[in-house]
């Protein structure tokens, strides 16, 4: 039997696959999120259950790390300041 002209397997061909496939594939891809975030050096482990999580709790976990975000670009900008500030120096020759 030729086999040249069958084109990629059903799971790699756009639409195709079936949703079995698509499930494990995707619980796959989980696991290994999940694996990344809990080897990472002070990871929030809390990220790990996302998708057991209420809409409320969601809500109140991105405004979380929405204010982290804020919080950090903050500190950017205020080093990136201090670095283009010329530094003066007192009592020196």
């Amino acid at each position: 039997m030729d086999r040249s002209n069958l084109g990629p397997p059903e799971h790699i061909r756009p639409g195709g696959g079936s949703q079995n496939t698509q499930n494990r594939d995707g619980a796959a891809v989980q696991l290994k999120l999940d694996e990344l975030i809990r080897a990472m050096k002070g990871a929030q482990n809390t990220v790990l259950k996302l998708e057991d999580m209420s809409e409320e709790e969601l809500e109140r976990l991105k405004a979380h790390y929405y204010q982290l975000a804020e919080r950090a670009q903050a500190r950017q900008k205020e080093r990136r300041e201090q670095k283009d500030t010329p530094h003066v120096r007192k009592g020196g020759s």
